[in-house]
């Protein structure tokens, strides 16, 4: 009864586990799409387009694309940040799930990490 009760833990935090994974990487292939889109926008390049929309002149231009690139950096610090921060919560849930599996049970684990981690990189690079 104890062994079943493990068992049924053991589905319910990997399917978390595999959840949370799914969510991050769908998110991640909906913020590129969406970024494909904006490439393929009818405005072309946003920035240059309100630029010449607003006719702003040179000291406009100049002030606007400090703007931008300010928030493009402190945008990039929160993602990393996120990442960083998923990153944490991914590997300690990892830890924990470790902590309930028998020695079997964690080498598996470890073999279905690095395959999925294997998954993840080849679907990175046919972005």
């Amino acid at each position: 009864m104890k062994r079943k009760k493990i068992g049924a833990v053991i589905v319910i935090v990997v399917t978390f586990l595999l959840g949370a994974v799914a969510g991050f990487s769908l998110s991640t292939i909906m913020t590129d799409a969406e970024a494909r889109k904006d490439k393929e926008s009818p405005y072309g390049n946003v920035s240059d387009y309100v630029k010449e929309r607003l006719n702003l002149n040179e000291e406009q231009i100049v002030i606007y694309d400090e703007l931008i690139e300010n928030r493009r950096e402190k945008m990039s610090e929160i993602h990393s940040e996120y990442r960083q921060k998923f990153r944490e919560q991914t590997d300690s849930l990892r830890d924990e799930i470790r902590e309930i599996l028998s020695e079997e049970q964690l080498a598996e684990y470890e073999v279905f990490l690095e395959e999925y981690s294997e998954y993840r990189k080849e679907r990175r690079k046919n972005r």
